[in-house]
């Protein structure tokens, strides 16, 4: 039998340190004066490998071009 088992932890750590587009279902600050709650918008981790930690970082999903 084979089934796929999952990702590594380096191949987790390289999807979450690219930006990415996560829903923000806690409002959070993406940059001065502008905050987002319930809507898409993108993160990108810096992973700590002292901690183990992730510290995420966030901004505004760019408008789409129409």
């Amino acid at each position: 039998m084979k089934w796929d088992c999952g990702e590594t932890r380096q191949e987790r750590v390289a999807r979450l340190t690219d930006w990415h587009p996560w829903f923000a279902w806690r409002p959070i600050q993406v940059a001065s004066h502008d905050c987002r709650w319930l809507e898409v918008i993108e993160r990108k981790g810096s992973y700590h490998r002292y901690f183990g930690i992730v510290l995420w970082e966030y901004r505004a999903k760019p408008e789409s071009a129409e």
